[in-house]
């Protein structure tokens, strides 16, 4: 760690300095140490009337982060003078202190995290030093014994496993070399050794692994009691293993459940989702068939009939089951009828009066609009039989 990120701390310490008016303190920010006095002022900062000496070991003190002897320093020096000023002193050096504190802590929370632990000791002995009484500092050592307890705890029983690996394969190469000897009496001895270390090592992993079950721990409960029935079956670890079977049949069904649940849950998520897009689509779908009703509507008014057939097919198939349709098609029917009735009567006008071929193309946009007319079929048909008559006429009369 830096030297805790003086250019914040100064700042701290600048308004520290800033707090005590009634004496004429002045802080050079450019100086390279940061508490010593300006050339304007012969007085260093926190200095104090000539009968106090204390003020240059306040200083120091601070300068060099020893915040904890710095606060007892100011609050030895309230028993004797309490003052406005001294008490402010320590209200900013408590501040500086905490902010330190909290500085010190986030450090360690990011070295804990790396799991640079040489960095999260050092810091934590380092804090523990200078500023002991730090909340952050108090829970990080706190929550750091649990730590080293437990990281040694796991180290011992690491080294008893070693162990226990190294006495089975020692036990096998022994009880091979004593049935290929049988009158060596080192080799015979020393198995013995051995046998009489596994079975006390079998008793303490067992008990290890015992306690593991209990506090299911099923991994280390495991390893322990997979070993120490190894090194030397026991009554009490046979029932230990049989518990241990029957726990992690228990945690295989529990995973197996809660697979299960939440594979339920995702079908009911996507059923959900499901439903949510159908029902977006569906409103979508509404929205559109409202528009169209609307313009179908908006046609009809400008008496585009033509136009306002095409689209009324067009929501047809879109929408088949639109409530509106009915509607639309007798509106529709009924504006087409009278547009035709309209149209034939336009027709007989125009030939009544001998133009012939503009009643034809009335008629014919009537046809058009209703081809299911029999009058204005059989009127086109009597305009082109007309047209037709007129036209042989003509072609008579210049030939002759």
């Amino acid at each position: 760690m830096k030297v805790w990120r003086w250019g914040l701390a100064a700042t701290g310490v600048a308004s520290l300095m800033a707090c005590v008016g009634s004496t004429q303190y002045r802080f050079d920010e450019n100086d390279s140490d940061l508490f010593t006095a300006s050339p304007a002022s012969p007085v260093q900062l926190f200095a104090k009337p000539k009968d106090q000496v204390q003020a240059p070991t306040l200083a120091s003190l601070i300068n060099s982060q020893h915040y904890a002897d710095a606060i007892e320093l100011i609050e030895r020096d309230i028993r004797a003078h309490d003052t406005p000023e001294t008490r402010q002193q320590l209200a900013q050096v408590t501040k500086l202190a905490d902010y330190y504190d909290k500085v010190v802590g986030a450090d360690i929370e990011d070295a804990v995290s790396k799991q640079d632990w040489n960095t999260v000791y050092r810091l934590l002995d380092q804090a523990t030093a200078l500023y002991p009484q730090g909340a952050a500092v108090r829970e990080w050592r706190s929550a750091l014994a649990a730590h080293r307890q437990v990281r040694a705890d796991d180290l011992k029983v690491s080294l008893l496993m070693e162990r226990a690996a190294w006495l089975l394969q020692s036990r096998t190469v022994l009880e091979e070399l004593v049935n290929l000897e049988p009158r060596n009496t080192v080799a015979t001895g020393k198995l013995d050794e051995v046998r009489s270390e596994a079975q006390s090592l079998a008793m303490r992993l067992s008990k290890i692994g015992i306690a593991a079950l209990t506090n299911k721990d099923l991994e280390l409960a495991e390893r322990c009691l997979t070993l120490a029935d190894r090194l030397h079956p026991i009554a009490e670890n046979i029932l230990a293993l049989e518990r241990l079977d029957r726990a992690q049949l228990e945690v295989t069904q529990e995973k197996r459940k809660q697979r299960l649940r939440e594979e339920q849950e995702q079908a009911r998520r996507d059923a959900e989702k499901r439903k949510q897009s159908l029902h977006a689509v569906e409103e979508r779908q509404q929205q559109q068939s409202r528009h169209m009703v609307d313009d179908i509507n908006a046609t009809l008014a400008k008496g585009d009939l033509l136009r306002a057939q095409a689209m009324l097919e067009q929501l047809r198939g879109a929408d088949k089951n639109n409530s509106q349709i009915p509607v639309l098609e007798q509106t529709l029917a009924g504006a087409i009828a009278a547009r035709v009735d309209e149209l034939l009567e336009k027709g007989n006008t125009l030939y009544s009066n001998g133009d012939i071929e503009q009643a034809k193309t009335v008629w014919e946009e009537a046809l058009l609009l209703n081809p299911g007319s029999t009058r204005a079929r059989a009127r086109v048909a009597r305009a082109q039989q007309v047209l037709s008559n007129l036209r042989e006429q003509q072609q008579k009369k210049a030939s002759n």
